[in-house]
């Protein structure tokens, strides 16, 4: 995740680690309006890793993320994974994963909803060379697809802004 979206709701949050989730792979589902495409998560892979960063977040900004994650029409569930760090040590680390699996369509006129947006794929992609996942999966990222469509990354924070103000 980038540093500038996480302080947003956790200002306190600190970078710690390298994080790789064995048995999961990165995908899309959900479709929301702020952030003009589908949303992120993880899902049980048998032969797939997701590498992510290890933050170290206080219990009252984890609440704070629980909520604004679980709550006001979002459709994620928190579960704690263990997930190995760069040295290969083990590590119980939270997680949100969507409550809506993802799926293909392959009808052209919908395609778009069940993809990220640019914007929001370009958070994930800036997020990644920000924390220095291993190159071959930035570069996996990188080719992944959007929709095409765009907005502020402002806009994308502004409804985590509002919805913290409402969790507070």
């Amino acid at each position: 995740m980038l540093a500038r979206c996480l302080h947003g709701i956790a200002p306190s949050a600190l970078r710690v680690d390298l994080g790789k989730l064995n048995h999961f792979r990165l995908d899309f589902a959900g479709y929301s309006e702020q952030c003009r495409g589908a949303l992120v998560t993880v899902v049980p892979a048998k032969d797939a890793t997701v590498y992510g960063t290890i933050w170290k977040v206080n219990r009252q900004e984890l609440d704070c993320i629980d909520k604004l994650e679980t709550s006001g029409g979002r459709a994620y569930r928190a579960l704690d994974q263990c997930v190995e760090r760069a040295n290969g040590s083990m590590m119980l680390c939270r997680m949100h994963q969507q409550t809506q699996s993802p799926h293909n369509n392959n009808d052209p006129q919908m395609r778009w909803k069940t993809m990220p947006s640019l914007t929001y794929l370009d958070t994930i992609r800036e997020g990644a060379k920000e924390s220095n996942l291993p190159e071959e999966y930035v570069k996996f990222l990188f080719n992944l697809s959007d929709n095409g469509r765009t907005t502020s990354l402002d806009n994308m924070l502004y409804m985590d802004a509002v919805l913290k103000k409402d969790t507070a």
